[in-house]
């Protein structure tokens, strides 16, 4: 013979109730990459050392590219301010580290968080050492200045020497 039911008394349901509801509320274990980013105060270093390569009018210094770079060479931010003229302003390093960032969010803060191990996670790396489709190709080895001065960043330990001599270097040959 089957037994009735069992039947939770109101008070048994309340406070189950409040005990699931409070488990939900409670604060979840510290995630450490929350924290991660860049270094905003070294990314201009970055930007120079790459924008030769990928800021030009015909790539990401594009407005209908997903990444946009704004220089004082290419795209620039203010309508107002002609291409090639000028200098990268305070303000067009800051939409590029935006727009960086942006990307892939979680992944960057992850890569960084873990001392910049394994950079080639996020698809800005993989595309510009040519790992992964990208329309020009391969627009920086890893051995590049460039390069390694993009992922000093991400390791949070910014090598201005090797962003200085990416800034200053002249594209790769077969470069157009």
């Amino acid at each position: 013979m089957s037994q009735p039911p069992h039947r939770l008394s109101p008070a048994a349901v309340l406070s189950l109730s409040l005990a699931l509801l409070g488990s939900a509320c409670a604060s979840p274990m510290e995630d450490n990459t929350a924290s991660a980013v860049p270094d905003r105060a070294s990314f201009p270093l970055v930007s120079d050392a790459v924008e030769r390569r990928c800021a030009t009018l015909d790539c990401h210094g594009s407005p209908v590219r997903n990444l946009r770079l704004h220089t004082g060479t290419g795209y620039r931010l203010d309508p107002a301010d002609i291409p090639g003229s000028g200098s990268t302003t305070a303000a067009e390093y800051e939409a590029n580290y935006r727009a960086v960032l942006g990307l892939e969010p979680e992944l960057i803060r992850a890569v960084v968080a873990e001392g910049g191990a394994s950079p080639e996670r996020l698809t800005l790396v993989r595309k510009a050492i040519g790992l992964e489709y990208h329309k020009p190709g391969a627009v920086l080895q890893s051995s590049s200045p460039s390069f390694l001065c993009m992922t000093s960043w991400l390791a949070s330990v910014t090598d201005e020497e090797q962003c200085h001599k990416g800034a200053d270097v002249t594209p790769p040959e077969g470069w157009p």
